[in-house]
């Protein structure tokens, strides 16, 4: 059995938590017996997790542990299990998920800047002093996107997001692998059986790249579920009553390789989009004419001064709360969005000096392909990311610029794309109807005593979530 020597005055609590014992069980195995402490061999009674320990002294972890220490613990999951959170953004997004998982009683968001690095907050759930109650589900809020990027800092990834690639690098490395004894014991259901721990991600969409998620669940050791959302992740503060909410939105997302010609142009293609609901039904055509703004085509001047040509426009959609069964208004986004392929314009040869765009596409296809753009061999190639089925597809997908437009043996080229978008906040449908909704579909975790929290947003939803 584990015995250490004390080299240095400390109190108990303090030389475990050099041991590397997690700060929940430190008291449960004093005070159940699964702790002894010898002084010139003879030992010692404690008085608690602040019993004072001299140099030399000999502290004992016994193994196996007493009966009564290992009911002690396997009480301690059962009723005090918390969800830990990493939330280490400073976007609005993440600023406003760190609020909400701080203020929800059944989760501690890790605040130590040092453990921000999933790297470093995986092994510090072993060592952290805010680690003060056993270990449920494992939460990460980031941003994220439906081509299999999650924004988090892992090692040396920073300042952009991981991808499927650093998922198989992770893989080899065992950088992020779960220590799973630092989840046990387990809660159990009612039926007493140890309910498994997952690794849920509050970020949008990335539910959908099943590949890169079953990537990530091997790179954790490939022992516990990983959840994501289908939809966007939204977070706002409300008024009435005060708190926090985080729900789910549609993405009605379209592309075209050139500007729709107007607004009725943007509807129909909204409408052969043929998008479905959660119900699996399709979503009823009369509501573009509601959705689509007048002007659908409108670039924000702020963001157009910083070369991003994009523009966001805001309304409100209107739907029972379950929080208290009032109307309640929650936002509606609609996003036109010019794409660039490359953040810098590249050069490419050309037979023949052709001026013919198709050579030219061919040319770039060839050197995009040489070069290993597409990342075939990774088992998740990019083409693949972006929703299309073959290099051919993606190559059409987009509208190639060449300069100069007159012969030449080398170009410059870039790929654009016009970008379509629709955010609606997600509500039950009642009986399935073509157009009325429920109440929409969230948690509320409340800022006063007197109103009681509400989580209606579950990961166990399959038309919300993807579990891998």
């Amino acid at each position: 059995m584990p015995r250490w020597q004390v080299h240095r005055p400390s109190s108990l609590q303090h030389f475990l938590r050099g041991q590397k014992l997690q700060e929940w069980r430190i008291a449960v195995l004093i005070d159940n017996g699964g702790i002894k402490v010898f002084r010139l061999n003879t030992q010692i009674a404690l008085n608690g997790p602040r019993t004072h320990l001299k140099q030399f002294d000999q502290v004992e972890l016994l193994d196996p542990l007493p009966a009564s220490c290992l009911a002690a613990l396997a009480k301690q999951a059962k009723t005090a299990s918390r969800d830990y959170a990493l939330v280490p953004g400073k976007t609005p997004y993440d600023l406003e998920m760190a609020k909400l998982l701080e203020t929800r009683p059944q989760t501690i968001r890790i605040k130590d800047p040092l453990l921000f690095d999933l790297a470093r907050f995986l092994p510090g759930l072993g060592t952290s002093t805010e680690v003060t109650h056993p270990i449920r589900d494992l939460l990460v809020a980031s941003h994220a996107n439906a081509e299999g990027l999650l924004r988090l800092q892992i090692g040396k990834i920073t300042d952009r997001a991981v991808t499927y690639n650093d998922l198989l690098d992770l893989v080899k490395s065992k950088t992020i692998v779960i220590d799973q004894r630092l989840l046990q014991p387990r809660p159990t259901d009612a039926h007493g059986v140890a309910i498994g721990a997952r690794f849920v991600i509050r970020g949008c969409r990335i539910g959908h790249q099943v590949k890169f998620l079953k990537k990530l669940k091997e790179a954790l050791g490939d022992k516990h579920a990983v959840a994501a959302p289908l939809h966007f992740h939204l977070a706002d503060a409300i008024k009435d009553p005060p708190g926090h909410i985080e729900y789910l939105g549609y993405a009605f997302e379209m592309s075209h390789p050139t500007q729709l010609k107007d607004r009725k142009a943007v509807i129909a293609g909204m409408v052969g989009a043929a998008f479905l609901r959660i119900d699996g039904k399709p979503l009823p055509n009369n509501l573009w004419d509601t959705w689509i703004p007048r002007k659908p085509h409108w670039l924000d001047p702020k963001m157009v001064a910083q070369n991003k040509e994009e523009g966001e426009q805001s309304f409100v959609s209107y739907a029972k709360s379950p929080i208290n069964g009032k109307k309640i208004g929650l936002p509606r986004r609609y996003t036109y969005k010019i794409r660039r392929l490359f953040n810098k314009d590249n050069q490419v040869e050309v037979p023949g000096s052709s001026d013919r765009p198709n050579d030219r596409k061919k040319a770039v296809r060839a050197q995009l392909v040489k070069a290993g753009f597409f990342q075939e061999k990774s088992g998740f190639p990019l083409f693949e990311r972006y929703g299309y089925k073959s290099i051919d597809e993606f190559m059409d997908a987009w509208e190639w610029r060449f300069d100069p437009k007159t012969k030449s043996a080398n170009v410059t080229y870039n790929a654009y794309r016009h970008e379509y978008r629709v955010v609606e906040p997600i509500a039950e449908l009642q009986g399935g109807k073509p157009a009325k909704v429920g109440a929409f579909i969230l948690n509320y975790v409340p800022t006063r005593r007197r109103h009681k929290p509400v989580e209606v947003l579950s990961v166990d939803d399959p038309r919300l979530y993807k579990v891998v």
